[in-house]
């Protein structure tokens, strides 16, 4: 199996389905958040990448960060 084919195939579809909802509904626009918690390197780099794609899909996706709740 391809995953790559595989990503692209549901990328493809997705927006697809997302153009149908925004020509059926005007206004449409997919929405959801992020709540980071605390400021790990790669906690921030997955959040970037969400963020990316999301964009690619014109989809709402505003970041909560908050500061690190335990030491360690």
């Amino acid at each position: 199996m391809d995953g790559k084919a595989v990503a692209d195939s549901i990328r493809t579809s997705l927006k697809a389905d997302i153009g149908a909802l925004a020509t059926t509904y005007p206004g449409f626009r997919p929405h959801s958040s992020i709540i980071q918690v605390g400021n790990r390197d790669d906690s921030s780099l997955y959040v970037h990448m969400k963020e990316k794609t999301a964009h690619g899909y014109r989809h709402a996706l505003p970041l909560a960060p908050l500061a690190s709740l335990t030491s360690s």
